[in-house]
């Protein structure tokens, strides 16, 4: 079973509930790079998130971790490179990375394929 959790605020008694339930993986999305954190995950802050997988993974159930971040936002290969490089040295099992904007332009541009016909051919009915 794979779990996506919060950072909790840094509550470690959470952090513990969830790993005494033993999932087959913890995961906990990073999301972004440092310097969008606070616009992107408010509330949140990326050292914190750090921390997390740091205690995740002393923990005696020794989770495999898993996290991800969102692509497309306007930063650099350069600027992703210390997330990957952090998450590798941070114990984080692994990672995935999500083309977001992507992603929902696809799935318009589906929709419009899919309903375009639909409609023009409703139309043709009608007159």
């Amino acid at each position: 079973m794979e779990v996506l959790i919060p950072d909790f605020q840094g509550a470690e008694a959470a952090l513990e509930t969830v790993l005494r339930a033993r999932p087959d993986v913890l995961n906990h999305n990073i999301e972004t790079v440092p310097r969008l954190y606070g616009p992107v995950r408010p509330g949140s802050r990326y050292a914190r998130s750090l921390e997390l997988f740091r205690r995740a993974s002393a923990h005696v159930t020794e989770p495999v971790t898993k996290s991800g971040m969102m692509l497309g936002l306007g930063y650099t290969i350069g600027a992703i490179s210390p997330f990957v490089l952090g998450a590798a040295r941070d114990a984080t099992g692994s990672f995935t990375a999500s083309l977001w904007l992507l992603v929902a332009f696809s799935g318009l541009l589906l929709c419009a394929v899919i309903l375009l016909p639909k409609r023009a051919s409703l139309r043709g009915h009608r007159a």
